[in-house]
């Protein structure tokens, strides 16, 4: 594939709350990953900052891009 892809992050998005995701677009275009505020919690926490939020995402988006696949069985 492409080398040096980049990714594109928004934090703080009005998309959503308690959440966060990656989208992988094939290969060439950069991949999006998006971060969100977590209400549940007092006071409210910003996903960007959760570093196992972080590194959950990016674990999507390696994966799907290397194994181009949205399930655990093209592991």
């Amino acid at each position: 594939g492409v080398e040096s892809d980049c990714v594109l992050m928004s934090v703080q998005g009005p998309g959503g709350t308690n959440n966060a995701n990656f989208s992988t677009p094939p290969d060439g275009p950069p991949g999006t990953c998006r971060m969100y505020i977590w209400t549940l919690t007092i006071p409210n926490q910003d996903g960007a900052l959760q570093n196992d939020i972080i590194v959950h995402e990016f674990t999507h988006g390696i994966t799907n891009r290397l194994t181009n696949g949205a399930t655990g069985r093209c592991l």
